[in-house]
């Protein structure tokens, strides 16, 4: 009891700098524990990719227009093009246990259509591939191409 009623107040009082720091450095050291665990990976690179597919723990996404999508496309990915996203969603309401992997070109507002997915019930995992199509191209993944 002494400890608390008389030492620990006078400690504090003396040595508020060292007092102060510690719990600065306390603070940082939770905040960073925090951050690594609650801050989830956004973006996979192609291979990474591949392994969830692989898995069977995701699906792709391509948001590219359909004449983009004809010229050489990932197997099994599905051609949603982002202007036409929202209207197109229930297309992918069979893959709502799936992670998400959203392929498209760098103008896309991928936040966007995150933020429609999770409305929608999609609420694992949403990543974007690196690079778009061109890292998968560049890796020498095969491609696939619509015959008209």
């Amino acid at each position: 009891m002494y400890l608390i009623e008389n030492f620990l107040p006078n400690f504090i009082k003396d040595h508020w700098i060292l007092c102060t720091i510690a719990i600065l450095i306390i603070i940082a050291i939770i905040y960073e524990e925090i951050k690594i665990n609650l801050i989830k990976k956004v973006s996979l690179t192609p291979t990474e990719a591949i392994t969830l597919i692989n898995e069977g723990k995701a699906i792709m996404i391509d948001l590219r227009n359909p004449h983009l999508f004809a010229t050489g496309y990932i197997l099994g990915s599905i051609n949603i093009p982002h202007n036409i996203f929202e209207q197109e969603i229930m297309k992918l309401s069979s893959y709502k246990k799936y992670s998400i992997i959203l392929i498209g070109i760098e103008k896309i507002n991928f936040a966007e259509i995150k933020k429609i997915l999770m409305k929608h019930g999609f609420i694992k995992d949403i990543f974007i591939m690196i690079g778009d199509i061109g890292s998968w191209k560049e890796l020498g993944l095969p491609l696939m191409k619509k015959l008209d």
